[in-house]
């Protein structure tokens, strides 16, 4: 997926669910994959960062989902 249509699906999650949903999470992680490989290291660990909030909120702490967010 392009980063335009990570971005799209991004900003219409945000808008409904809502920018704290749990499924918005691995959208930023895939979008966050997508800025590492692209070398853009700043912007990946913000996505990182806001997806493992995200996902945090929802979960409990031993939740396998954040191993896979906490790599």
């Amino acid at each position: 997926m392009s980063d335009a249509l990570y971005r799209q699906t991004l900003h219409a999650m945000e808008a409904e669910p809502g920018p704290d949903h749990p499924d918005l999470a691995p959208v930023l992680a895939n979008l966050a994959d997508l800025h590492r490989a692209r070398g853009a290291m700043d912007d990946a660990r913000t996505l990182e960062t806001r997806a493992r909030a995200v996902r945090t909120a929802s979960v409990r702490p031993d939740h396998p989902t954040l191993t896979i967010l906490n790599r």
